[in-house]
């Protein structure tokens, strides 16, 4: 290693971009006129917390001679240095906490059972998190995990995210206290243990939140606001087929994963009557969480179950121009393909946020199409169960998150009133 802007210097720590915490150690050769690794072998150089008697938290520091050996030093609990000053000055607490199982084989015992029943998405996401996160708790028993570990918990789940890519968008660690949750639940309901008393308090779904200051992106999309969305989309690569695609998932309120799983057999044209034109939901694309896997089309769809595995909406005027600008007599199969494929969320999103910038709207994603399409419907028509029928929802309460009314819709209600009073010459009952 040759890294001549250092020359000055006898040793040198350059940081390991896969390792959090750990830097790698070169030492300056005067007749190679090079940095090289120390001739000991211990080039890793890193640290750790542990928590002392009294449960202060201080930094310790140590060099190892390959990244592995320093990684499961760092993934060694700090409780067990506790443990072990604890057996000198108490030779009953290993009798007191002999009888806990590890944490580690209540997760895999968990894996076994449920695990198999979650969506893949959710199984990948919670295979992530227990990699990323919850390898400190694994060599804990389980009466280890208390209030006072989980904030000790939460507090490095913090400092880790202060390096982390993801620090401008990430506001909370919800995801993760809410698998500990599963986990621990899952043990108080299998396990007779009439001791164990749940952990998770109040106070660590507050402290896992993070102090982000950054703006919330809105998603009330209005149709005016969409079509000038669309003019800069279709400016950009594959805009005609994006803005298509747009196009029926703001006006139908879809999901992305639904309309992109659109098939021309999943279209019924009326070529006499456009207004009966229909179309029909049965399939959506899956995207998978991890690279070098293509998106995959198939059956069903969210909430498929409660819509009898198929979701059939009358088709608006914009969705039938935008599909018929799109229409080939031979063409069968995906309506949205890339190459025979479905179109990468990535590319999908991109686009979308690139478009949403150059129109300078303060919206990202893909999903505030489906707000917005549901709030144009709401307000055009006021009626709740409507909004819920083209959602596809099963639970009104899931609807109401969709169909917020506009700001002035209060106002434009009292103006029909006060038209009502001075074209009829109504008297209200007060006069």
């Amino acid at each position: 290693m040759n890294l001549t802007k250092y020359l000055g210097k006898k040793r040198i720590y350059t940081k390991v971009p896969s390792a959090q915490r750990v830097s790698r150690l070169w030492v300056w050769d005067d007749k190679a006129k090079e940095y090289r690794a120390p001739a000991d072998g211990r080039q890793y150089y890193g640290y750790r917390y542990e928590l002392d008697l009294s449960g202060a938290q201080k930094r310790v520091y140590q060099s190892f001679d390959s990244l592995e050996a320093i990684r499961k030093w760092q993934f060694t609990p700090t409780s067990v240095v506790l443990e072990k000053q604890e057996k000198c000055v108490n030779p009953e607490f290993e009798e007191a906490i002999g009888s806990n199982e590890l944490f580690g084989k209540i997760v895999e015992e968990w894996k076994k059972r449920r695990f198999p029943h979650l969506a893949p998405g959710t199984q990948l996401l919670y295979q992530k998190i227990l990699r990323l996160h919850f390898q400190s708790l694994m060599n804990l028993r389980i009466r280890e995990v208390d209030p006072k570990r989980i904030d000790v918990w939460v507090d490095e789940l913090k400092a880790g995210s202060l390096v982390s890519r993801n620090k401008a968008t990430r506001k909370n660690f919800r995801h993760e206290l809410e698998l500990l949750s599963t986990i621990l639940r899952y043990y108080q309901n299998y396990h007779d243990d009439s001791s164990f008393q749940f952990p998770l308090k109040k106070r660590h779904r507050e402290a896992s939140r993070l102090n982000n200051s950054r703006a919330l992106p809105q998603k009330d999309l209005s149709e005016q606001e969409f079509c000038r969305f669309k003019e800069e989309l279709i400016k950009l690569k594959h805009g005609k087929m994006l803005a298509a695609l747009a196009t029926v998932q703001f006006y139908q309120a879809l999901r992305i994963s639904e309309a992109a799983g659109i098939f021309w057999e999943d279209i019924q044209f009326d070529w006499t009557e456009p207004q009966k034109s229909r179309i029909r939901i049965v399939r959506s694309v899956r995207y998978p969480h991890t690279g070098g896997i293509n998106p995959e089309v198939r059956w069903g769809f969210k909430n498929a179950a409660s819509n009898n595995g198929v979701k059939e909406q009358p088709m608006f005027p914009e969705s039938h121009d935008a599909l018929m600008s799109m229409f080939e007599e031979s063409k069968t199969g995906l309506v949205f393909e890339i190459g025979g494929n479905p179109i990468p969320y990535r590319v999908i999103q991109a686009q979308f946020d690139r478009a949403f910038l150059n129109a300078e709207l303060p919206y990202r994603g893909t999903h505030v199409m489906r707000h917005g399409g549901c709030r144009r419907i709401y307000n055009e028509h006021g009626d709740l169960s409507l909004a819920q029928q083209i959602l596809g929802n099963s639970d009104l309460k899931t609807t109401l998150v969709y169909a917020k009314r506009q700001a002035s819709a209060l106002t434009q209600v009292s103006e029909k009133h006060w038209e009502k009073k001075r074209g009829c010459g109504i008297q209200t009952d007060c006069n």
